[in-house]
């Protein structure tokens, strides 16, 4: 970051993208993840809900568990027996999400401030 504001104090102009690598630098994303196999409609709901996430800096991950596990992953996520999404912050994720129709709030939930 301190290459890319030397930079841009030269140019004398305020550069957009180097604000948003800023705050993405300095914020974990909204994460979402979707529990489910890729051929079951509730977990495909889901996935389509989480894609439309109105975020700048959005992580979603769909772990289908026949594909094997999800990678980098620090997060545990409990055997259920239907799908679920898990909004997840730098400390702790939500309770399974089970309705598509209500992830969006869950996330909006998940990002008010302490």
């Amino acid at each position: 970051m301190k290459f890319l504001t030397t930079v841009s104090a030269e140019d004398e102009q305020l550069h957009v993208d180097v604000l948003i690598a800023d705050g993405e630098l300095g914020a974990a994303p909204t994460h979402i993840t979707v529990v489910g196999a890729k051929t079951n409609p509730a977990a495909q709901a889901l996935h389509v809900e989480a894609l439309k996430f109105p975020a700048s800096y959005l992580q979603i991950d769909w772990w289908d568990r026949a594909e094997g596990p999800l990678p980098n992953s620090a997060v545990r996520y409990p055997v259920l027996p239907v799908a679920a999404a898990f909004v997840c912050s730098e400390h702790a994720c939500s309770t399974p999400i089970y309705d598509a129709d209500k992830l969006s709030a869950a996330v909006l939930l998940s990002r008010e401030p302490d």
